[in-house]
């Protein structure tokens, strides 16, 4: 069962970011961090005033339970193809399983990702909904120049491998970052 986060505020913040960050119907007292990168975080009794609130060291960020509706969906959905790519892999072959499995994960995909790997990128975007069902794209600099990608189409999702800069732009980035690095660990030697 999903318990919902604390609906307890502190005394003298209005911001909902403040709200208590732990879970509802929690025992002790409530707790709450400006933000998931905070270095401390505040905690209070009920009731209690401004200046009874406790300023402490640490970060308190609230998590819902591992087990929700939307992730046992997803387990009972993704148990469903992997059956389905079992039966295609017995009877048909093992590429159609490895496609039928590779398409769903990424027609799965809900937000962009992204992998940089030195100069170039790989990763999955979403794009508004189009009129073709699967497309191959080269992606050029700003249109023009030379080929720096290669994008597969399918709905509205594009997978894409491209070039982060030109080659020649790219030696020149590393050189200037090498001197950033070498400028930096001077600059903390002193």
């Amino acid at each position: 069962m999903k318990r919902p986060q604390c609906p307890v505020q502190p005394a003298g913040f209005s911001e909902r970011r403040w709200q208590c960050q732990r879970l509802a119907d929690h025992e002790g007292p409530h707790k709450a961090s400006y933000s998931k990168k905070a270095a401390s975080h505040i905690s209070w009794e009920d009731g209690a005033s401004v200046f009874e609130q406790e300023h402490l060291p640490g970060n308190v960020r609230y998590r819902p339970p591992f087990w929700t509706a939307a992730r046992v969906g997803r387990i009972v959905e993704w148990t469903a193809y992997l059956a389905y790519a079992a039966v295609l892999w017995r009877y048909l072959s093992w590429i159609s399983a490895v496609v039928f499995l590779i398409l769903e994960l990424l027609l799965s995909v809900r937000r962009t990702h992204f992998l940089d790997l030195g100069r170039f990128t790989v990763g999955v975007c979403l794009g508004p909904r189009v009129k073709f069902l699967f497309g191959v794209a080269f992606t050029r600099y700003n249109g023009v120049g030379r080929i720096s990608g290669f994008e597969v189409l399918i709905w509205r999702h594009s997978l894409m491998v491209c070039a982060l800069l030109p080659r020649g732009e790219w030696k020149a980035f590393q050189r200037r970052n090498a001197e950033r690095r070498v400028a930096l660990e001077k600059g903390g030697d002193e």
